[in-house]
Protein backbone atom coordinates (compact mmCIF):
# COMPACT_ATOMS: atom_id res chain seq x y z
CA UNK A 1 0.00 0.00 0.00
CA UNK A 2 1.26 3.50 -0.97
CA UNK A 3 2.13 6.37 1.73
CA UNK A 4 -0.10 8.04 0.44
CA UNK A 5 -3.39 5.67 0.48
CA UNK A 6 -2.10 5.13 4.38
CA UNK A 7 -2.35 8.98 4.83
CA UNK A 8 -5.44 9.24 3.70
CA UNK A 9 -7.00 6.30 5.59
CA UNK A 10 -5.46 7.33 8.87
CA UNK A 11 -6.66 11.11 8.20
CA UNK A 12 -10.05 10.34 6.82
CA UNK A 13 -12.93 11.95 8.77
CA UNK A 14 -16.80 11.14 7.79
CA UNK A 15 -19.29 14.19 7.11
CA UNK A 16 -21.20 15.73 9.86
CA UNK A 17 -24.13 13.30 10.58
CA UNK A 18 -22.30 9.91 9.13
CA UNK A 19 -21.23 8.37 11.95
CA UNK A 20 -19.97 11.23 14.01
CA UNK A 21 -18.69 11.18 17.15
CA UNK A 22 -19.55 13.63 20.38
CA UNK A 23 -18.80 13.33 24.23
CA UNK A 24 -21.95 14.82 26.84
CA UNK A 25 -21.99 14.82 30.48
CA UNK A 26 -25.60 12.94 31.95
CA UNK A 27 -25.75 13.32 35.58
CA UNK A 28 -22.23 13.82 36.29
CA UNK A 29 -21.13 10.75 33.82
CA UNK A 30 -19.32 11.57 30.99
CA UNK A 31 -20.94 9.79 27.83
CA UNK A 32 -19.93 9.37 24.26
CA UNK A 33 -22.60 9.52 21.73
CA UNK A 34 -22.41 8.55 18.13
CA UNK A 35 -24.78 10.71 15.56
CA UNK A 36 -25.93 8.87 12.09
CA UNK A 37 -28.79 11.21 11.14
CA UNK A 38 -27.49 10.21 7.74
CA UNK A 39 -28.49 7.03 8.29
CA UNK A 40 -32.08 7.44 6.94
CA UNK A 41 -33.28 3.52 6.29
CA UNK A 42 -33.49 0.37 8.60
CA UNK A 43 -30.42 -1.39 6.93
CA UNK A 44 -27.84 1.55 7.22
CA UNK A 45 -29.12 2.03 11.18
CA UNK A 46 -28.45 -1.87 11.76
CA UNK A 47 -25.37 -1.47 10.14
CA UNK A 48 -24.45 0.84 12.03
CA UNK A 49 -25.12 0.08 15.47
CA UNK A 50 -23.52 -3.49 14.27
CA UNK A 51 -20.27 -1.33 13.48
CA UNK A 52 -19.81 -0.24 17.32
CA UNK A 53 -20.74 -2.87 19.62
CA UNK A 54 -20.94 -6.65 19.95
CA UNK A 55 -24.60 -7.52 21.10
CA UNK A 56 -24.59 -6.41 25.01
CA UNK A 57 -27.57 -4.19 25.71
CA UNK A 58 -25.19 -1.15 25.95
CA UNK A 59 -26.47 1.45 23.06
CA UNK A 60 -29.41 3.88 23.51
CA UNK A 61 -30.57 4.85 20.63
CA UNK A 62 -32.98 7.44 18.93
CA UNK A 63 -34.74 6.37 16.00
CA UNK A 64 -37.93 8.18 14.30
CA UNK A 65 -38.89 11.58 11.93
CA UNK A 66 -40.92 11.09 8.92
CA UNK A 67 -42.72 8.28 7.98
CA UNK A 68 -41.72 7.33 4.80
CA UNK A 69 -43.66 3.95 4.56
CA UNK A 70 -40.85 2.08 5.05
CA UNK A 71 -40.45 -1.38 6.56
CA UNK A 72 -39.15 -0.82 10.22
CA UNK A 73 -38.90 -5.15 11.09
CA UNK A 74 -35.33 -4.83 10.41
CA UNK A 75 -34.98 -2.97 13.74
CA UNK A 76 -35.83 -5.83 15.67
CA UNK A 77 -32.30 -7.37 14.97
CA UNK A 78 -31.00 -5.09 17.16
CA UNK A 79 -33.04 -5.77 20.46
CA UNK A 80 -29.74 -7.91 21.46
CA UNK A 81 -27.72 -4.10 20.84
CA UNK A 82 -29.80 -1.88 22.53
CA UNK A 83 -30.64 -0.84 26.29
CA UNK A 84 -32.91 1.81 25.46
CA UNK A 85 -34.66 2.85 22.43
CA UNK A 86 -36.34 6.14 22.15
CA UNK A 87 -38.15 7.17 18.98
CA UNK A 88 -40.21 9.86 18.06
CA UNK A 89 -41.59 11.70 15.11
CA UNK A 90 -44.60 10.41 13.24
CA UNK A 91 -43.20 6.97 12.75
CA UNK A 92 -42.09 6.94 15.87
CA UNK A 93 -44.59 4.12 17.32
CA UNK A 94 -44.04 2.13 14.37
CA UNK A 95 -40.36 2.07 14.70
CA UNK A 96 -40.91 1.29 18.67
CA UNK A 97 -43.42 -1.53 17.98
CA UNK A 98 -40.81 -3.75 16.57
CA UNK A 99 -38.73 -3.60 19.78
CA UNK A 100 -42.10 -3.91 22.36
CA UNK A 101 -41.40 -6.60 24.42
CA UNK A 102 -37.46 -7.01 23.82
CA UNK A 103 -36.39 -3.33 24.76
CA UNK A 104 -37.16 -0.58 27.07
CA UNK A 105 -38.80 1.52 24.57
CA UNK A 106 -39.91 5.68 24.94
CA UNK A 107 -42.12 7.49 22.49
CA UNK A 108 -40.84 11.10 22.83
CA UNK A 109 -43.34 12.33 20.17
CA UNK A 110 -42.10 15.22 19.03
CA UNK A 111 -41.31 16.88 22.63
CA UNK A 112 -37.44 15.62 23.59
CA UNK A 113 -37.57 17.52 26.80
CA UNK A 114 -40.11 14.53 28.11
CA UNK A 115 -36.51 12.32 27.69
CA UNK A 116 -35.09 13.45 30.75
CA UNK A 117 -38.82 12.21 32.62
CA UNK A 118 -38.39 8.65 31.99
Amino acid sequence: MSQELKNALKNFTAGRHRIERFEFDFKGKKLVGINDSKATNPHSVVAACKTFAPPHKKLHIILGGLDKDMDFTPLASLSDYLKKVIVYGRCGSAVGKGFAGKNDVFDAGNDFSRCSKS
